[in-house]
């Protein structure tokens, strides 16, 4: 995907095909010199992502950090009974990133936990999205002169 330097774009954390997901706990990694995390609840301390109702209810949300030193992200959510478990496809969290300088930033899984209610484990795989930060051409206007 392309953007242009200045600009925000909305990476989300989406779950698909899974069955009776009650819990995950996913950890990401991104370039702070190309991009920094938009903080989504700015009266909480640190950088925060945004948690998605919908398909997964964050019911309790143990972490949803995003560190812009170290590229780090962590979001980390349960329900809570009586909630059922969900099935199927959803997106769970939404990470904005805010382009500071050209280049291309990937943003990988670099671990991922989801779970059942009982807390068994359900097996996953990963994919990461890259953005490709450009910097804006200067728009030459023409000169108009009035005699």
């Amino acid at each position: 995907m392309n953007a242009l330097v200045g600009t925000t774009v909305s990476v989300t954390i989406y779950v698909e095909n899974v069955v009776d997901l009650y819990g995950l706990d996913v950890r990401m990694v991104f370039d702070p010199l190309y991009a920094q995390v938009v903080d989504s609840d700015p009266v909480a301390p640190g950088v925060q992502i945004q948690p998605l109702d919908g398909f997964l209810s964050p019911d309790f949300v143990v972490r949803r950090s995003a560190d812009n030193t170290t590229g780090q992200i962590r979001y980390a959510a349960t329900q809570i009974s009586p909630s059922q478990p969900v099935s199927g496809s959803g997106a769970v969290a939404r990470i904005d990133l805010h382009g500071i300088q050209p280049g291309t930033i990937a943003v990988p899984i670099t671990q991922v936990e989801l779970a059942r209610n009982d807390g068994t484990s359900i097996p996953a795989t990963t994919e990461a999205c890259a953005w490709q930060f450009s910097q804006p051409r200067p728009l030459f206007l023409p000169l108009v002169t009035i005699q």
